[in-house]
């Protein structure tokens, strides 16, 4: 695999280091990404691991730390950070999906133009309303081909930590979420 990148950041401190805020701005592109392809069961593989891909990446960091408290025996400070990263795949060298796993109907895929590891799979009809078409059971009634169903990978991801020293003791609790 072959990854280029550019990305641009600050990081800034003030107050003595008690404060400091940093950010990052990056975009990458991944190629000749490690895949395995699907084979011809006549070729006598199922599967054929190679160079077979190429991956878009373009995302956001920001943190945020403040020590809240600092004397001889004491040390508190508060941390925070933000994410955001946006993933496609841009290439997968003429294959049209690539399974990466799954059961039971629905299927982590890179499939180009998504993002990897979206989750595809047979869904419900709709109406121009957008409320489920239900068949005589009340049941509601499936779609004939695979779509996107949803994907897997969060909007956005972040932290917030709190950090508590009292001389050999030391507690650190971080609550995140996505």
């Amino acid at each position: 695999e072959k990854k280029r990148e550019f990305e641009i950041g600050a990081d800034l401190r003030f107050l003595n280091n008690k404060l400091s805020l940093s950010g990052t701005w990056y975009s990458n592109k991944t190629t000749d990404a490690l895949l395995d392809i699907p084979q011809a069961p006549s070729s006598g593989f199922n599967t054929l691991y190679a160079n077979a891909g190429s991956i878009q990446n373009k995302g956001i960091e920001l943190d945020f730390s403040y020590e809240v408290l600092k004397k001889k025996n004491w040390l508190v400070s508060l941390d925070w950070n933000w994410t955001r990263n946006r993933n496609l795949v841009t290439d997968l060298n003429g294959s049209a999906s690539i399974l990466l796993g799954g059961l039971n109907g629905v299927s982590s895929r890179a499939v180009e133009g998504y993002p990897l590891g979206a989750l595809w799979g047979i869904g419900f009809q709709k109406d121009v309303k957008g409320a489920y078409v239900l068949n005589a059971n009340g049941f509601p009634t499936s779609e004939v081909e695979q779509k996107v169903l949803g994907n897997p990978n969060p909007d956005w991801r972040s932290g917030l930590g709190l950090n508590v020293e009292y001389k050999n003791f030391k507690l650190y609790a971080l609550f995140k979420h996505s």
